[in-house]
């Protein structure tokens, strides 16, 4: 009992850095510093800055209208790791995706549910998302590689219009999302689909 506390009293530090800095600046504000819109260098060099992963730690590539600018190894993440991928549109951040997969040392239901506990100290309680919504989201990503029967136990909380999703797409792996509120991801997905004629 007295681990479990201990655990969830790290969760709540941890993530009350960013609830803090949110509520300071009026501005929702990510991983040390990270905020919507920065450019890939802005983000290499903040992410530098706070000694968290070096330039040679990072991959660039692109995904039709998206650029990903993602970890080649598993970062920290509160108690476990994950890689992370920053996603830019026009070389600007309009989402980050913290992607928790391949990590066989840690049972992936507990680390769920550790992971959802935590967001919810910080950004309250959470309500179920639709797994069409996700993947439509998702789509204007990577068209095709989520699909609704394997998208379970779907969450998501609002803080600042900011959206941050929580979901399994696999038996072992899961994600949490973060969407700026001032993007349009209608547009990037209908852009994607041909509808001449309809």
């Amino acid at each position: 009992m007295k681990q479990r506390f201990e655990t969830m009293l790290v969760f709540f530090l941890v993530l009350l850095g960013v609830s803090a800095s949110c509520a300071e600046e009026g501005v929702f504000t990510f991983r040390n510093g990270i905020q919507f819109g920065m450019t890939s260098d802005k983000i290499i060099e903040t992410e530098k800055g706070n000694g968290q992963i070096d330039e040679a730690d990072w991959l660039k590539s692109e995904m039709g209208n998206w650029t990903a600018l993602t970890t080649n190894r598993r970062i920290e993440v509160s108690q476990y790791e994950a890689y992370l991928y920053y996603m830019l549109s026009n070389d600007h951040m309009q989402a980050a995706i913290y992607d928790f997969y391949g990590d066989t040392s840690k049972t992936p239901s507990v680390q769920y549910e550790n992971m959802r506990y935590a967001l919810s100290t910080v950004y309250g309680e959470s309500e179920t998302a639709p797994a069409a919504e996700i993947v439509n989201i998702m789509d204007s990503f990577v068209q095709g590689m989520y699909h609704e029967p394997n998208i379970v136990d779907a969450v998501k909380w609002q803080k600042n219009n900011v959206f941050i999703y929580q979901f399994f797409y696999g038996k072992d792996s899961f994600v949490i999302l973060y969407l700026n509120p001032n993007y349009d991801y209608n547009s990037v997905n209908s852009s994607l689909v041909n509808v001449n004629g309809l």
